[in-house]
């Protein structure tokens, strides 16, 4: 409905855009399997390579260069990357800023066993934002404010070396290393310090990054309602439950699985993260979707880790109307 016809007896009429899911990209379970939680988070995106469409164009290139050069890196560095791109830039919704956006985040946590301890672990979303310069909407047709489209520090690639197989030598050279100035930025939140005295300096207000936790205690937990059962001819002792919602959760319909968080659109892009808060227990422990991770997996990818062979085991099927919906209203 258009802002010029409201609807009859309405005051306001928020216009909000369609939905859309952000989940894991595609076998991210391949990837972060065995990797420590403790400094891992998992992004989501819109897309199934999980990488925004320049980066993507620019991977292509290079993985191109790295066949021709019979599947290793040249000594002198790869160079085709000519987008000035990080090959590995993580994809952003874009969205409109200044608008309201509502995040629906699977409410939910997966857990931790030492010994014969349990420990619940809630799920921890990481929300980000970017800004986009007049390139990205040339290129993607995307949201920008960015007049400058200019080129920041380069880039080598030797962390990317480093982390990936141990040697920190640089993989870039020549243009591959350009990289322009895409900055991204935290949700914020602001926490006013108590009130200075009359003589005393200005008021103080801390800016930290705001992490939302879910589920941190599960006894909490809606109810379901309560509905007479079918009628038979034994008649069933007690009513049966009724469901909240449905299709999240395998057999079980009880409660809502995921909780709003609504805020303000403060970039041309949103970036969101998922990962276990694992605070309440030691470090070292590492993701494990077929066990205490299996949320992860479950609302953001495939549904498990091992595929196991399809001739005597249930193959993984995953629930790709599951993850983080997004809807973003109309800039004010």
């Amino acid at each position: 409905m258009s802002k010029s016809s409201p609807q009859k007896g309405v005051l306001v009429v928020p216009e909000f855009g369609i939905t859309k899911i952000l989940r894991g990209y595609d076998d991210f379970e391949d990837v972060y399997q065995g990797q420590g939680i403790d400094n891992n988070v998992i992004w989501l995106s819109d897309r199934k390579d999980g990488k925004d469409p320049q980066a993507a164009l620019a991977f292509k290139k290079l993985q191109a260069e790295v066949d021709a050069n019979g599947g290793v890196i040249p000594p002198l560095g790869l160079t085709s990357n000519d987008t000035g791109v990080n090959p590995w830039l993580q994809r952003g919704l874009p969205v409109p800023l200044g608008a309201s956006i509502v995040m629906y985040l699977p409410y939910a946590q997966g857990y931790s066993v030492s010994g014969e301890a349990f420990f619940n672990l809630p799920l921890k979303y990481i929300v980000a934002w970017r800004n986009r310069s007049v390139s990205a909407q040339g290129l993607n047709r995307q949201p920008y404010h960015q007049a400058f489209d200019g080129l920041g520090q380069t880039d080598d690639g030797r962390l990317n070396a480093l982390t990936a197989t141990g040697a920190g030598t640089h993989i870039f050279s020549g243009a591959a290393t350009a990289r322009r100035v895409i900055q991204a930025f935290w949700e914020p939140l602001r926490y006013a310090q108590a009130e200075p005295p009359l003589t005393g300096g200005p008021a103080i207000e801390d800016v930290w990054e705001l992490t939302f936790r879910t589920a941190p205690d599960v006894a909490q937990t809606p109810l379901p309602p309560l509905f007479p059962y079918l009628k038979t001819l034994t008649p069933a002792p007690n009513p049966t439950l009724g469901a909240l919602g449905q299709g999240s959760l395998k057999n079980n319909n009880t409660f809502p699985f995921y909780v709003p968080v609504s805020t303000k659109v403060k970039g041309d892009e949103l970036l969101i993260g998922v990962t276990l808060d694992t605070s309440n227990i030691s470090p070292g422990a590492g993701f494990n979707f077929d066990a205490g991770a299996y949320i992860l997996s479950l609302a953001f990818g495939r549904a498990g880790y091992i595929t196991g062979d399809p001739s005597i085991a249930t193959p993984l099927v995953p629930n790709r109307q599951l993850g983080v919906y997004v809807t973003t209203g109309s800039n004010p």
